[in-house]
């Protein structure tokens, strides 16, 4: 994956192995743990690095991206992730987080905003959607920032809690 980059402001870029120990810190808030979809929990370095393999695979695949998000006169420093895969359910489907010190600082906001026009050229994309818990009141500030409309509600079965969660549903289609 190449940067992708926003002037001023933030970068896109691959994680890197030197990325894990804040990667550690950000798999550990309870705030990312609740929205993140993760088949397994970071648990350790060895996972972490798996996680940025298979993000790499996901690219390289065509499947989608799971890029760091870091300022872009600064690439060493960890911001937040930015994520788009290509799911059955839902289309392309857009994911993000900040690291917790960096919240409500219009990280994902820029990030999202790249990520979704970098997404319209790279992949054709006229349509993309992303969930958020209920509660997710900042989440949800971002994507309606972000051109995404609210369209409804969604059930997912979470293997973590074994239970249905419930997440509200946001689509941005691209304007012709």
């Amino acid at each position: 994956m190449n940067n992708i980059k926003a002037s001023p402001g933030i970068l896109l870029r691959q994680f890197r192995v030197s990325d894990i120990p804040e990667l550690m810190i950000a798999a550990a808030d309870p705030e990312i743990q609740q929205g993140l979809a993760l088949a397994y929990p970071l648990t350790d370095s060895h996972v972490a690095l798996k996680w940025i393999n298979e993000g790499q695979d996901l690219y390289n695949t065509g499947q989608g991206i799971i890029a760091a998000v870091s300022k872009s006169d600064d690439t060493k420093q960890l911001l937040g992730c930015i994520e788009l895969r290509f799911t059955n359910d839902q289309g392309p489907l857009f994911g993000y987080w900040t690291m917790p010190h960096l919240r409500r600082q219009g990280i994902a906001k820029q990030a999202l905003k790249l990520a979704y026009h970098w997404a319209t050229r790279e992949y054709s994309l006229t349509e993309g959607s992303l969930l958020a818990l209920p509660e997710n009141y900042p989440s949800h500030r971002v994507a309606l920032a972000c051109g995404f409309e609210e369209i409804g509600e969604i059930s997912k079965y979470d293997i973590r809690v074994e239970k249905e969660i419930t997440f509200k549903v946001f689509r941005r289609r691209t304007s012709q």
